[in-house]
């Protein structure tokens, strides 16, 4: 997702409760309802996952994170009867240990007489969408917006202009503000003090400003877990175990379809002049020769992943596109000798062809229009 060609903590005001809903081809497990789209285990609190089975049989439930791995057994081949039943999640591992903040889905399987009877509405291939923000106060930082379904969500602000030819809005992308994080349907609120990435741009100042939400709809009854702030769900990939439940397939991965948490979220991009100087009066790098040459380094869990995507490097100055660069490289040329005297803001988006984006930007100071060229 990206402003060239682009798209775009948290608070849950309002809480709207998931239908009872019913299973789609009933052989044993008729319908499947929780009792609550979010909570927070840190405080003590579980969920509810209510069952109305038609028939007799074996029943396991499982709790499955958002790459289809297994999480916590509730029951593992219990005998049940036709009947209704409850049972609670406490938003614990199989390990004993409190979940990260994320998504969570549940996979029931009821082994009958018929055969097996599997409930498992996360194992499929989810279309995204867009929304607009509804409200911006700059003041107070609040963003707010309203979604239809709960869904993970993909916020970002830049600068964007109507491309006369492609009629497309392009630009670069200079703050990711909500990174592929769930949110529970219903009014939404966000806070964003105003700056980019590196935070010595307030993005709202800039000419074209704008704000883009791309939206992944959450499977059916999911539970987003809230309160553990002791590390990331992608932190904690690397000490599971074991192989994803899901089989289902997509023909590419254009706008986040199929992604992995690892390939899905964008490590922290940072970018910076090697041949600049830090001026902290106008808070910007002063670049005396005809190119900047920058440093451009990935940091966090899902940079390896990320890397291997195949992507280009956009480079802006202001809102111009100068440059793109096929990724992966450590360092950028970007010509610069053409902009005049003055403060202009450079934007670097490190864009996959999957759609996660990572962006940094700075401020540039060009002090005169004739730059330093080579001595022959």
């Amino acid at each position: 997702m990206k402003f060239y060609n682009l798209l775009f903590v948290s608070i849950f005001l309002f809480i709207i409760p998931f239908p009872f809903s019913a299973h789609a081809e009933i052989t044993g497990i008729e319908s499947v309802s929780v009792s609550k789209n979010f909570f927070n285990p840190t405080l003590g609190e579980n969920v509810q996952i209510a069952l109305k089975l038609s028939q007799s049989g074996q029943l396991s439930v499982a709790v499955i994170d958002r790459d289809g791995f297994l999480v916590r057994r509730l029951v593992s081949k219990k005998p049940v009867a036709a009947t209704n039943l409850s049972l609670a999640w406490d938003g614990k591992t199989d390990a004993g240990e409190v979940v990260p903040n994320e998504a969570w889905n549940f996979k029931i399987d009821l082994i009958t007489d018929r055969g097996t009877d599997t409930y498992f509405p996360a194992n499929a291939v989810q279309d995204p969408f867009e929304v607009k923000v509804n409200y911006y106060d700059r003041r107070s930082g609040i963003v707010a917006y309203e979604l239809p379904q709960p869904c993970r969500v993909h916020m970002q602000a830049g600068s964007a202009s109507l491309n006369p030819k492609s009629k497309k809005m392009e630009g670069p992308v200079l703050k990711t503000i909500v990174n592929r994080e769930p949110r529970t349907a219903g009014k939404v609120i966000e806070y964003w003090n105003g700056y980019d990435e590196g935070g010595t741009i307030y993005i709202p100042d800039v000419k074209n400003f704008v704000f883009a939400i791309s939206l992944m709809p959450l499977s059916e009854n999911s539970v987003i877990s809230v309160g553990n702030d002791s590390k990331t769900f992608v932190d904690s990939v690397a000490t599971r175990t074991g192989e994803s439940l899901f089989t289902f397939k997509t023909q590419d991965h254009k706008h986040h379809k199929g992604l992995t948490a690892m390939q899905d979220v964008a490590p922290v991009l940072t970018v910076q002049p090697m041949n600049g100087k830090w001026d902290q009066k106008d808070n910007a790098w002063h670049v005396e020769d005809k190119n900047a040459e920058l440093s451009v380094q990935l940091r966090g869990p899902s940079s390896q992943t990320f890397m291997q995507e195949p992507g280009i490097i956009f480079a802006f100055v202001d809102e111009e596109l100068v440059s793109k660069t096929r990724a992966p490289v450590k360092e950028l040329r970007l010509p610069i000798e053409k902009f005049s005297a003055g403060i202009h803001i450079v934007a670097i988006n490190w864009a996959t062809e999957y759609g996660p984006t990572s962006v940094n930007s700075f401020r540039l100071k060009l002090s005169t229009t004739e730059v330093k060229t080579e001595q022959k």
